[in-house]
């Protein structure tokens, strides 16, 4: 699980930074820890605590 999100991230982060500029694509970076845990809710059937949303939205923010 954990080596397909983390090839997924390197590939859409080499896609973004195909299209703009690497300051702004490193935001999109930050975003590899939610694709993990949405991976593990959606593949694994692992439950998403509030605590997961709130670390997700300050990840995000």
């Amino acid at each position: 699980m954990g080596v397909v999100s983390s090839l997924l991230t390197a590939w859409l982060s080499n896609y973004i930074l195909s299209k703009m500029e690497a300051s702004r694509m490193s935001v999109f970076a930050n975003l590899s820890t939610i694709v993990s845990m949405a991976d593990g809710a959606v593949f694994l059937g692992e439950e998403v605590a509030v605590y997961h949303g709130i670390g997700s939205v300050l990840i995000i923010g």
